[in-house]
């Protein structure tokens, strides 16, 4: 049996369960709408539960578990893991206080440079191609309503 999956089963399994019940809570502004607000976070939340029923399975019935080495934090990739969180956290705060275009200017190069990208004119093109892209698709075409930060509403 191998604890850890079980544990980390249990934990998703109860994370779907609350979000399914807080999905529940949400109601469509129109009648018209067939699917409501409600429709993907039902559907994330049943997925998210059926494989973390799979990871609970998959733990109780393995094989008993394997001395395995200890984790290594001193490596490269714990560093880029390390790093990209902390990055995420920070462009969670300039986007709650800027928006998101400036947050995805921020977010992108610095992800790709922690990646290893180390090209400035590919950093900078592709970050205003995508945030450009946002922009067109979201504001223009589909006039979904993007987070402008508490500094600029």
């Amino acid at each position: 049996m191998k604890k850890a999956n079980v544990v980390t089963g249990i934990i998703f399994l109860a994370l779907s369960i609350f979000a399914y019940v807080e999905s529940l809570g949400m109601t469509s502004m129109l009648m018209t709408d067939s699917l409501g607000p409600s429709f993907w976070p039902k559907c994330l939340s049943v997925v998210m539960g059926s494989l973390s029923i799979v990871l609970i399975l998959q733990g109780l019935f393995s094989k008993k578990e394997t001395r395995s080495s200890p984790f290594a934090f001193k490596t490269v990739g714990f560093k880029r893991m390390v790093l990209v969180s902390l990055t995420l956290i920070a462009t969670g705060a300039i986007i709650y206080f800027l928006g998101i275009y400036i947050g995805i200017l921020f977010m992108l190069p610095v992800c790709m440079f922690i990646h290893g990208e180390r090209n400035v004119k590919l950093l900078a093109g592709l970050t205003v191609v995508i945030c450009v892209f946002v922009w067109l698709s979201f504001d223009v075409a589909l006039r979904v309503p993007l987070p402008m930060g508490t500094l600029f509403s």
